[in-house]
Order: structure tokens, then sequence, then C-alpha cells
């Protein structure tokens, strides 16, 4: 019986101790129930992943310069992830999918596919701008 090969995934959701614990609900989706999950955070919130069974391995970073986060995107390009999910999208994260994009280049490999979330951010700043005078249509969803 052939085996099947199990997708390495990597996620990106950096900080943000309540937005943090929620995304860790992707892990019970179907499509990473059966890969190896491989999860970046800031070192000092390391602690709220370290020991979950259905986090491959965990990578951390401190916030002190670009250089170090560069240096771990090259650690990181060099997993083979199948797959990267951005549920931070953030300048950092950005950065990372541009190294990304770099080394597929330098290295004549195929690109990743990268998914990521969508940050309403107009609607956000209008909201709180404007609050309740805003259409219903242009609120942003909870």
């Amino acid at each position: 019986m052939e085996e099947v090969q199990r997708k390495k995934i990597l996620i990106f959701r950096l900080s943000s101790l309540g937005d943090l614990v929620l995304s860790t609900s992707a892990l019970e989706s179907e499509l990473l129930r059966n890969s190896e999950v491989h999860w970046v955070v800031r070192k000092d919130l390391e602690e709220l992943l370290e020991g979950n069974p259905k986090i491959a391995r965990l990578w951390s970073f401190e916030r002190s310069n670009l250089s170090s986060w560069v240096k771990l995107c090259r650690l990181l390009w060099d997993q083979n992830f199948d797959e990267v999910y951005d549920l931070h999208s953030s300048l950092r994260t950005k950065i990372a999918r541009l190294l990304f994009w770099f080394y597929s280049i330098v290295y004549r490999q195929e690109r990743l596919k990268w998914k990521k979330i969508q940050k309403p951010l107009v609607k956000l700043f209008s909201f709180f701008v404007f609050k309740k005078t805003l259409p219903k249509n242009l609120r942003p969803t909870p």
C-alpha cells in the first residue's frame, strides 16, 4: 500500500495574545489535520504554543532587528514547506513573503503557495473615525 506524503505547512501568527490563542483553532481544520505544521511566533509568546501536539516545530524570534528576521526567513526557506499560511499580515510577514519569492528565483525552485488573511483596515479605520454613521454594508465584520 502506498503511503500518502504529509504536507509540510508553515503558519505565521507572530503576536497579539488573544489572536494567537484564537488562531490555534486553525489546527483543527481538515486541511491541517494530516499535515506537518510548523508555527512562527514571537519569543515572549512561545510558551502558549509549546507542547501543542498538533505543532511539529515552533519557530520563535526576537523583535530585535531586521537582520535576525531575514536569517530566520532563510532558515524557514531551507525547510522546504509546501504551503505557508499568513495569519498575521504584518510588515514582517510581507518581508518574509518577498524573501521567499526572491529565494525561489535565486535557487530556481517553484514558488510556495502562500495564503494570507485580508485585514479590512480601511473599514476598521473608518469605523473608528465615523462610528455608527457608516451604512451597515461598510461596517467591518466582527
